[in-house]
């Protein structure tokens, strides 16, 4: 079965296998071909860029981090006669960032100053983390680069391709996104929700693409803000209109149980907490509303 099915199914596990096969066909035969071009640069980087974030959703953090590094090193040397590769180059970023690892984003090294999405990308991911463990001012900084990066970053530029979404507005989520962080670290959960609804609001009107432009579904850190203010009713909404979009997906089943439970609705939330366990390949009890923040 296409490994597109299963990602419109939420069978993110059976996406992985599928994809690991034909990563291992793609190898042996530029291996015995000598192909270059865009068949070993596209074809055989989409099915590694598929299981890393694949294995993300569902919580496998060593293979994702293994076929991120595997994939920075297929177009890493390429990327400046082939600049749409950029945004493969934010991938072992993203995968960092999807499972919380700020220590290892702060010890990641700068890219190339050329690339100027994958270095926006970068600072955003500095941002993320000095938020995230208490380094407010720090974090600002790198907004203020984010903030600039998209604002100086021409509206033809285009992320990745085939689908060719802007990377424009890639980083205007980023700037939200980070927005957001921040606010959160400050304890203005009001304004984190709205600059999250914001960020949501430009990851609709982005072209499809899988795996997504956008590294993790923005509606599940919605979800978590408007728990955490809160607002249980308004985060089951949120968490149910990510699911509607990317079924079975473990952090939104998770995030949903939290509501059901915060609204004293024991028995649903029981429900969805054997889906999410069935999903879930990461540390289950480990788990935390904060960590889809």
């Amino acid at each position: 079965m296409p490994a597109h099915i299963y990602i419109r199914t939420g069978d993110y596990a059976a996406a992985v296998k599928t994809n690991e096969e034909a990563a291992a066909v793609d190898r042996a035969y530029i291996a015995a071909s000598g192909a270059h071009g865009i068949y070993p640069m596209m074809y055989y980087s989409h099915n590694l860029h598929f299981v890393a974030m694949c294995a993300s959703m569902y919580g496998d953090y060593s293979n994702a981090a293994k076929n991120a590094d595997l994939l920075v090193a297929n177009v890493g040397p390429h990327v400046k006669e082939m600049p749409p590769l950029e945004g493969f180059m934010t991938i072992p970023m993203a995968v960092n960032l999807r499972f919380h690892k700020w220590n290892e984003i702060l010890a990641m090294p700068q890219p190339d100053p050329a690339m100027k999405t994958a270095t926006a990308f970068w600072q955003f991911g500095r941002g993320m983390a000095l938020a995230a463990t208490g380094k407010i001012s720090e974090a600002e900084a790198e907004y203020k680069s984010v903030a600039a990066a998209e604002q100086n970053t021409p509206p033809d530029v285009i992320f990745a391709m085939p689908i060719n979404n802007k990377a424009k507005d890639i980083m205007k989520i980023a700037e939200d996104v980070l927005g957001a962080k921040i606010a959160m670290a400050k304890k203005d959960n009001a304004t984190a929700v709205t600059r999250l609804r914001e960020a949501v609001a430009i990851q609709d009107s982005l072209k499809y693409d899988e795996p997504p432009d956008w590294f993790f579904p923005v509606r599940e850190s919605l979800g978590a803000a408007l728990l955490m203010n809160g607002d249980a009713a308004g985060a089951e909404k949120v968490f149910r209109e990510d699911l509607d979009r990317n079924p079975r997906n473990p952090r939104s089943l998770f995030g949903l149980q939290q509501a059901l439970k915060a609204q004293n609705r024991n028995y649903d939330a029981g429900f969805v907490e054997e889906q999410f366990r069935k999903q879930w390949k990461g540390e289950v009890d480990g788990l935390k509303i904060e960590d889809l923040a």
